[in-house]
């Protein structure tokens, strides 16, 4: 989630726009503690971050 945190972080306008592509209100974003496991794959294709990154209990962890 830290990954995902500092992406959002790193320029103005990302939250809006990964809230449209993921059809959510940012509200529900801002309470995310982690990536929804049904949303990992579109969250992984929208900003790059690695499932593995993104959801670690769910993929496993980067290095396996």
């Amino acid at each position: 989630m830290d990954d995902l945190i500092a992406w959002l972080d790193k320029e103005r306008g990302r939250r809006k726009a990964l809230c449209e592509h993921l059809e959510i209100r940012q509200n529900r974003l801002s309470q995310w503690r982690e990536v929804p496991p049904k949303l990992v794959l579109r969250v992984e294709a929208f900003t790059g971050i690695s499932r593995h990154r993104l959801a670690p209990e769910v993929f496993g962890p980067v290095d396996a």
